[in-house]
């Protein structure tokens, strides 16, 4: 029998989303398709095509919101990528596509909140120096509550490595910080 390409109340979907294998394990599988995350119609659809015509498929459960498929299979579930792309509900990659760098993000926006607390207190503190404080305040709460080893000790440990990071950015900049 033939398979007709899903459709939801949208009309037929322009373009097949990619499917993501996420794990695996004996009878179950759990697939991610981003591309149609929070489209409840689709994965209502999905579901009730996948359980009620893809061979081997005992139960599917979907959560649009994360955007899964989890799939209660018999031992074998071979078809499913040829059913999927042949009924037009997705194609299925066996890996997801490499996430981007989050580093360089990160590094600006900490260097923003850095010129924002410069700002802010006049220049008599910055981002790092901020951070011991929270950080002490935190060993305070840990001694407070009688849990010196190791949390209290920790978080100092962790202030003491602000101030000095601290320490050594305002120096080599001629006192201007920075991250």
């Amino acid at each position: 029998m033939p398979w007709k390409p899903l459709q939801t109340r949208r009309k037929a979907l322009p373009r097949t989303p990619t499917a993501y294998l996420s794990h695996a394990i004996h009878g179950r599988a759990r697939l991610k398709i981003p591309a149609r995350r929070g489209d409840q119609a689709y994965f209502t659809v999905l579901a009730e095509r996948l359980q009620r015509d893809c061979p081997g498929v005992r139960r599917v459960h979907v959560n649009p919101l994360t955007a899964s498929v989890l799939i209660e299979h018999a031992e074998v579930l071979l078809p499913l990528g040829s059913f999927a792309a042949g009924a037009g509900l997705f194609l299925l990659e066996a890996t997801p596509p490499p996430l981007p760098p989050v580093g360089p993000a990160l590094r600006s926006a900490a260097s923003t909140l850095d010129r924002s607390v410069r700002h802010t207190a006049g220049g008599t503190w910055d981002l790092w120096t901020l951070l011991a404080l929270v950080l002490l305040t935190l060993a305070l709460v840990q001694v407070r509550r009688g849990t010196v080893l190791p949390p209290a000790v920790s978080l100092v440990w962790q202030a003491l490595t602000a101030l000095g990071v601290s320490h050594l950015m305002n120096g080599r900049s001629g006192g201007n910080g920075g991250i």
